[in-house]
């Protein structure tokens, strides 16, 4: 329960580091975009590398994950799955760390519904703990999708 909770603040922290640093949140904006690109990546192959791989489910979660554009959704599949702790810390500080530029390009673009509405959808996978699916493919598959859409976006 720690590792959600401490995965979650990195968004909130960053929203805060921006509002107190506007001056050098203009300069940032592309080294912001550019370590989510590297933390997504790093994320999916931690992912792969850790757990079993379901190419349908994947599909899946490249589907909706066109549809629904929340990345904090796909990060709350990937923190229910049952990883050892070792990489369960792993993936809770990526999440964290990814949080911090997340949430300074929130507060730069003035999103804060969008802010919000990550924090809601986080909390929806939990509801499979209870029913134990193993979804983490489609949760790679979701975070997929913004690794590509998030370097679409830096090139252009």
């Amino acid at each position: 329960m720690l590792y959600i909770i401490i995965s979650l603040l990195g968004c909130l922290f960053g929203f805060i580091l921006a509002r107190y640093t506007k001056e050098e949140l203009r300069k940032g904006v592309f080294y912001f975009r550019l370590l989510e690109i590297l933390i997504i990546l790093i994320l999916i192959l931690v992912i792969l590398l850790s757990s079993d791989f379901n190419l349908l489910l994947f599909i899946m979660g490249i589907l909706i994950g066109l549809m629904l554009r929340f990345e904090y959704l796909y990060f709350g599949f990937v923190l229910v799955f049952p990883f050892s702790n070792d990489v369960l810390f792993l993936l809770s500080a990526l999440i964290f760390i990814y949080g911090l530029p997340y949430g300074s390009l929130i507060y730069y673009n003035k999103k804060i519904k969008y802010l919000i509405w990550s924090v809601i959808l986080f909390f929806i996978p939990f509801v499979n703990y209870f029913f134990d699916y193993n979804l983490i493919s489609f949760a790679t598959g979701g975070l997929f999708v913004f690794f590509i859409a998030k370097i679409r976006s830096l090139l252009l």
